[in-house]
């Protein structure tokens, strides 16, 4: 799943669905763990202005082919084109697997940060309004929204792109900062915990990643155990 980034649990989820409703598997133990905050702490990254954003977390789900909680639909979508605007960057030139000692950052210009921010805004809710359409229901339906948590920027502007109440987004943000691919779970695991998720809610979570070369959503219906 290496390649999922800050949208591996529902790029997950899309997979552990097909896999349990087609090849007759029963359940699925889906893992993320996020560490590259590592990176953000060598002494020459820390002191960048991204280098307070980044934070570790890990989250594991047990999905298992049964009624309780179904996922109603996913919702992938790929932009390979955009997949160079944030790359490794090393001061030495080397490739990041190649032996050496300059320290390892996340290479993007103002440029590249603003067309990700513009590209991000828009991709998020595009799959949301598609995940929507295949289980015939409104953005007004949704009771609880979960993504990844890039910055406050992007957050707000999800709300505001989807016109629907600040209420129903729920994130970790200000005490984990950016999770990456460990946000969507560990925010999910967070507003299970404060009885955000009523039984009978509508439960979408999304996300992109990287540059925005890749989207997905997923959408649950939430509800008590039989």
């Amino acid at each position: 799943m290496h390649n999922g980034h800050c949208v591996v649990f529902p790029y997950m989820l899309d997979l552990a669905r097909k896999l349990l409703q087609e090849d007759g598997a029963n359940t699925a133990l889906l893992c993320v763990s996020q560490n590259a905050g590592k990176i953000f702490t060598q002494p020459g990254v820390r002191t960048s202005a991204h280098a307070s954003v980044p934070g570790d977390g890990a989250a594991v789900a047990l999905v298992a082919a049964s009624d309780e909680s179904p996922v109603l639909a996913t919702e992938v979508h790929h932009y390979f084109e955009y997949a160079p605007d944030v790359n490794i960057t090393l001061e030495d030139g080397r490739l990041y697997w190649e032996p050496g000692t300059s320290e390892m950052d996340v290479g993007f210009d103002n440029t590249k940060a603003q067309n990700v921010i513009e590209r991000g805004t828009k991709i998020l809710p595009e799959v949301v309004r598609a995940l929507c359409g295949r289980i015939g229901a409104g953005l007004d339906d949704i009771d609880l929204l979960v993504t990844n948590q890039p910055n406050r920027l992007l957050l707000r502007n999800w709300v505001r792109e989807l016109a629907i109440d600040a209420s129903r987004q729920f994130d970790t943000f200000d005490s984990y900062g950016n999770l990456f691919g460990a946000g969507v779970p560990v925010s999910l695991d967070h507003a299970l915990r404060a009885d955000r998720v009523a039984p009978g809610s509508l439960v979408v979570l999304a996300g992109f990643a990287g540059a925005g070369e890749m989207a997905a959503g997923a959408a649950i219906r939430w509800r008590e155990k039989a």
